[in-house]
């Protein structure tokens, strides 16, 4: 296919699918016929007849995570060519650089989503009573794939010396990039996300990247011209480029170059073998939703800063660094669903049954966005970011080889998604935002407030001498935890898709003014703090990142000795090491993310909820080392 031929392929020409062979049932296990295999018989996993279970997933159960092969995996090649040049040029007082960056761009990958299935239950009475709330389900052959995309950039920078005290620093950037391609076309998009049609082949969308124009300034001065203050400041645009990171998971799993199907819609009885033939229709395949025409993607940033020697050799620092994200690229797991109505309440989803005291009895049945098709892994490019931070150092030599630094930063950082590469990057994160109404919140990288304390210590006694040469240093962290969201497991709201998303209510009565209990892993989440949404089909109050996380306070330390070594050149030494980790083995627990989910999708409590079972750092640990320097 050529670079300006496209293919319109309609949801209906997909009706003669491959379809997997079920023989019969034993338990929960699929058993397909003797060599069949439900990736089909050129996949990569090749044909192994036998057992195929799925992947079972149950509110308040551990989940059962399949049989042989049945994890999802993938196979990455990733290769860049690069080549740049620099020029330097000096002429009174300027001093400019410029110069050039070409990079190509080869990624390859193969990648296989639940091979053998995933089956979903609301709650347990729904898994005993064989009531699935979905299935997922990977046959057909697995198609690799090969991008390639090319990055260009052309700067010049001038280093402005008007005086002896003072430099300004302008510079700009131009850096566009190609449009990922894929060597055979096996590229596949929906304009628009209730599209019926999917656009196969190139250009997989338009490209933003044309008017990358990137300007930058700086300024350093030394307003006192002694050399024991400096104040600088800075301000730049950088562009966030549409690259192959972005688009590898979208594109692995689009039809019509691979076959994933799924339904949120199954019959009572269906699990296990009845299920199967639901979701390889065509209007059950997976593919992908990029908006064809984004905007320019870039963040800006700045900062300024003072920095004074005060007393000798005592150095303090204060400065301000910000950035400001637009048009930032929003990602979710599965952006096809039943489609909800914004009221003076919020988002509500339709019931299909009724409600009976606050509870839909059939969440569901409302119009999806898209009828045509299953999931639909959507990115478009409608979010936003900000930073701002604080920043304190103080540093100072002491005598007899002592020194010691302290440094903190008070921060916030905001954001509609916090990551491109996936719907859910970090273990705190939620796969299944809202593309038409993303949730601004804390970033889910987001740490509050940091404490850093560092020193190190040149012991002096005998350093000429053999038992001399030691060297003693210590790191203290203390910082405030990550931010995550309290869940409500399950489809209570009737989205009927393959990544939920819901929350509970957030209530302001008596001790919940903070909602979390620090100090006690035990009952960290306060649940008389949340309620069960009334009507269920009601998405909760409770927002996004909105609780935060046990903090974290470590001590590190080392004990270090020299050795000189001869006949290996002047500095040449042998180090002995040992490093202890997290020196008062104080139990640093994480976030509940194991037990985030308070309720169940019918209101019930969910087993052991709010209970934090993990720790974030390791115990206690003792390293020993030799290196050797020259």
């Amino acid at each position: 296919m050529s670079a300006i031929e496209e293919t319109h392929v309609s949801g209906a020409q997909f009706g003669n699918t491959v379809r997997m062979g079920v023989n019969r049932v034993v338990a929960a296990t699929l058993q397909t016929a003797p060599g069949v295999n439900p990736l089909g018989s050129d996949s990569s996993l090749g044909a192994k007849p036998g057992l195929y279970a799925p992947v079972i997933q149950v509110t308040g159960l551990t989940n059962f995570g399949g049989g042989l092969n049945g994890t999802s995996f993938g196979n990455y090649w990733f290769t860049t060519w690069q080549m740049y040049d620099d020029a330097f040029w000096s002429a009174g007082k300027h001093s400019i650089k410029a110069g050039f960056a070409f990079e190509r761009i080869d990624s390859d990958f193969l990648l296989a989503a639940n091979p053998n299935g995933v089956f979903r239950f609301n709650t347990l009475a729904d898994f005993l009573a064989n009531r699935p709330a979905s299935l997922q389900f990977q046959y057909g052959t697995l198609a690799p794939r090969e991008l390639r995309q090319n990055v260009f950039g052309v700067y010049v920078d001038d280093d402005y010396r008007p005086a002896g005290n003072l430099t300004l620093n302008l510079g700009l950037r131009y850096e566009p990039a190609s449009v990922p391609t894929e060597v055979n076309g096996n590229l596949a998009n929906l304009r628009t996300l209730g599209s019926a049609q999917i656009y196969a082949g190139d250009p997989l969308f338009q490209n933003p990247t044309l008017a990358n124009l990137e300007p930058r300034v700086g300024i350093a001065w030394d307003p006192f011209r002694t050399g024991k203050t400096a104040v600088r400041a800075g301000f730049g645009i950088f562009d966030v480029l549409p690259l192959t990171y972005q688009f590898n998971l979208l594109e692995a799993s689009a039809a019509p170059f691979q076959e994933i199907g799924s339904s949120s819609s199954l019959p009572a009885g269906s699990f296990p073998t009845g299920a199967v033939s639901l979701v390889q229709l065509a209007s059950a395949l997976r593919t992908s939703f990029i908006e064809f025409e984004p905007k320019r993607n870039y963040v800006m940033q700045w900062s300024a800063s003072v920095q004074r020697e005060v007393f000798r050799n005592v150095t303090v620092m204060a400065g301000y660094a910000a950035s400001r994200g637009v048009h930032n690229a929003m990602r979710t797991t599965d952006a096809n669903g039943a489609i909800p109505t914004m009221t003076p309440d919020g988002l509500v989803w339709p019931c299909a049954g009724v409600v009976a005291a606050g509870a839909c009895s059939t969440p569901g049945g409302g119009p999806r966005f898209n009828a045509s098709y299953g999931q639909i892994d959507g990115q478009v490019w409608n979010g936003s970011s900000s930073y701002n931070a604080l920043l304190l150092t103080a540093r100072r030599r002491f005598a007899r080889g002592l020194e010691a630094q302290l440094s903190f930063t008070w921060s916030h950082s905001e954001d509609t998604g916090s990551s491109v590469g996936s719907g859910g990057p970090f273990l705190n994160s939620v796969s299944g935002q809202f593309l038409f109404a993303p949730l601004r919140a804390p970033s889910d990288f987001n740490v509050g407030r940091m404490l850093v304390g560092s020193g190190t210590w040149e012991v002096p006694f005998g350093r000429t001498k053999p038992w001399g040469g030691w060297q003693v240093g210590g790191i203290l962290n203390v910082s405030d935890g990550l931010p995550f969201t309290p869940l409500i497991s399950g489809d209570a709201l009737g989205q009927a898709n393959q990544s939920l998303f819901d929350v509970p209510d957030r209530l302001d009565g008596p001790g919940c003014e903070d909602a979390v209990n620090p100090g006690n892993p035990s009952q960290y989440i306060k649940l008389n703090c949340f309620a069960f949404p009334s009507p269920s089909t009601r998405f909760g109050n409770a927002g996004r990142n909105s609780l935060i996380g046990p903090g974290v306070a470590t001590v590190d330390a080392s004990l270090i000795k020299n050795m000189a070594v001869g006949g290996l050149g002047q500095g040449a030494h042998l180090q002995f090491r040992a490093e202890l980790f997290n020196l008062a083995n104080r139990a640093n627990f994480a976030a509940p993310l194991a037990n985030n989910r308070l309720f169940d999708a019918k209101g019930a409590p969910v087993s052991f909820a709010g209970q934090s079972t993990t720790l974030s750092t390791s115990p206690r640990q003792l390293q020993l080392g030799v290196k050797l320097i020259w």
